[in-house]
């Protein structure tokens, strides 16, 4: 919607406001069946950000169901690691950062069988290392890897270390 974008722009123009735009959270690149839907999401919050001035994209890291993982771990992460450079040159011409969010390893999510594999910052900054590309980095939820850890079993000072290389957003609470 155009019309009403260009408003919004209009608003943050006149109160000289620095937005972060916080993709919508469907956005799932590891999602096959209906890759193509989340890949228009994410473009259209690119351009987003190009219309309205945001400097900075949040998104999250992919998920899918455990048995898929197990059986298509490496395929789904090199589909996600490509999907992720096409958006970084897309956000390069747009002049916008995308930060990958780590995620959680929340109960809803175990129960629901999905494991979002970027709840480990340090298997986010493994994916993030693998993509190298300048537009492309991470958004470091505390709170996200402070609850993970216990779950997952890593040490939440040595997961944070790990991603810090590749964060230039913070998200605290």
């Amino acid at each position: 919607n155009k019309p009403a974008v260009r408003r919004v722009a209009a608003m943050i123009e006149r109160h000289g406001m620095a937005p972060v735009l916080h993709a919508p959270h469907v956005i799932n690149l590891m999602d096959r069946a209906r890759r193509e839907m989340h890949i228009a999401v994410a473009e259209a919050s690119i351009e987003f950000c190009r219309i309205t001035g945001c400097a900075s994209m949040v998104m999250h890291s992919g998920k899918v169901q455990m048995q898929e993982w197990v059986v298509q771990k490496e395929a789904l992460l090199i589909e996600e690691r490509d999907l992720l450079r096409r958006l970084g040159d897309l956000a390069d011409a747009a002049q916008v950062n995308l930060a990958v969010e780590n995620m959680i390893a929340a109960p809803a999510n175990a129960m629901a069988g999905m494991l979002p594999y970027g709840a480990d910052p340090r298997a986010l900054a493994a994916q993030l290392a693998a993509v190298d590309h300048p537009r492309v980095g991470a958004c470091l939820d505390f709170g996200h890897a402070f609850l993970s850890a216990p779950t997952l079993g890593f040490d939440f000072i040595d997961a944070i270390e790990a991603l810090s290389p590749h964060v230039w957003h913070l998200h605290l609470h």
